[in-house]
């Protein structure tokens, strides 16, 4: 009888035991999944939210602006009637401006939606959203990049190449924009040429022109010393701010453990003190993807990761963690020191594998993309999995 006693004593506490450790595991992934912030769309989401004063602010491609609580999610309001919107927003004094895919410039007002201006620009097909600089709304198009009055929309300024303009970083002494030309789509391929050219503020024509050897629709970023871009022959560059001459470049091209295409090295670039990460594709979405840290001023190359499949969209840095989204639908956390990293498969399955990319306030994340949804993680979460051992390295 005392034996049987101890027996089933055991039995008890190896159940509790057991009950407890699954109860843990499924609060732990309930913590991090209940903080996933769905807000659905039911259309393709390919801007990021500008995040603001506590609100999202962002587009889609069934021509409706939105403005969400961050905090609840809540609809603060929501307009439509702007055709397609692919470009992100970006809110200066009260206002948020966007473009929709067809050339026009709209500005709403942030506390209802109501509009106050749109103006026809035309010409662009790059899907990059208006920027503020120097109290001014700075729009690339066909030939030109314009310069709007934040108050009316009036033409300020215009800054005149030959091409299709994409995206423009700036410094104090004027902007750097990448302009495409001999665009020719077959074959599913896209081939052309990529430039980029360096004006001086309020002069209209550049002060230098440097061909990329390849087109560019990623990003470029410049400091007060050198531009930073890639293109679609996989090359990455650093060029002069005073004369364009090239400082470093990366080839890319053999960087991948089995190159399947043709890459193209024109992602998203962020800097980050003396790092710089870039991101780099192959053509095809399913084949393998690379996120480069080099350093800023000689790019000498600190770490690679390899990715089975494409890096959508724009990275986020925080936290000393780069972090991005994969075409197959995991969350990519590495160590900004190391590389060592992770993929995480938090995201539910869905058909749909391409992004907008992730943006942050410091606190949370917010994914958009094609699947139709915004959603939302907690900082501390994903930190929180990618010290736990269920990433795959």
């Amino acid at each position: 009888m005392m034996k049987s006693r101890a027996t089933n004593f055991v039995v008890c506490l190896i159940l509790i035991f057991s009950f407890l450790v699954i109860s843990s595991f499924i609060v732990v992934r309930y913590v991090l999944c209940s903080n996933v912030w769905p807000i659905e769309i039911s259309k393709e989401i390919f801007s990021l939210p500008k995040i603001n004063d506590g609100k999202l602010y962002f587009g889609a491609s069934n021509g409706i602006f939105y403005s969400v609580d961050i905090e609840t999610g809540k609809m603060n309001w929501k307009k439509s009637g702007f055709e397609e919107i692919n470009s992100n927003a970006v809110v200066y004094n009260n206002k948020v401006y966007f473009k929709n895919i067809y050339g026009k410039v709209f500005c709403l007002e942030t506390n209802n939606g109501s509009k106050k201006w749109e103006k026809d620009i035309k010409g662009s097909i790059a899907n990059i959203g208006p920027k503020i600089i120097k109290n001014s709304i700075f729009i690339s198009s066909k030939n030109q990049l314009i310069v709007l009055d934040p108050k009316n929309g009036d033409l300020l300024n215009n800054y005149s190449f030959e091409g299709e303009g994409c995206d423009f970083s700036w410094n104090s002494q004027g902007i750097a924009i990448v302009i495409n030309n001999e665009i020719d789509i077959s074959d599913s391929n896209i081939e052309g040429k990529g430039l980029i050219s360096f004006f001086k503020y309020n002069i209209s024509k550049p002060i230098w022109q440097v061909d990329l050897g390849g087109l560019n629709f990623g990003s470029i970023v410049c400091d007060e010393k050198y531009c930073y871009v890639g293109a679609r022959n996989g090359k990455l560059y650093a060029l002069n701010i005073e004369n364009g001459d090239i400082v470093w470049q990366i080839n890319a091209n053999n960087m991948f453990s089995f190159r399947k295409g043709i890459v193209w090295a024109d992602g998203f670039i962020k800097k980050q003190g003396e790092k710089l990460i870039f991101s780099v594709n192959h053509q095809n979405i399913e084949e393998p993807s690379l996120l480069l840290c080099v350093s800023k001023s000689t790019g000498k190359m600190l770490w690679s990761i390899e990715t089975p499949t494409s890096i959508w969209g724009e990275f986020i840095v925080i936290k000393n963690m780069v972090i991005a989204i994969t075409e197959d639908r995991q969350i990519l956390t590495s160590n900004l020191d190391t590389g060592d990293f992770k993929l995480h498969k938090i995201l539910p399955e869905d058909e749909r594998g391409e992004f907008a990319g992730l943006i942050t306030n410091n606190r949370y994340i917010f994914i958009s993309g094609a699947d139709g949804y915004v959603r939302r993680f907690l900082v501390d979460d994903i930190i929180k999995e990618n010290q736990s051992k269920r990433g795959a390295p």
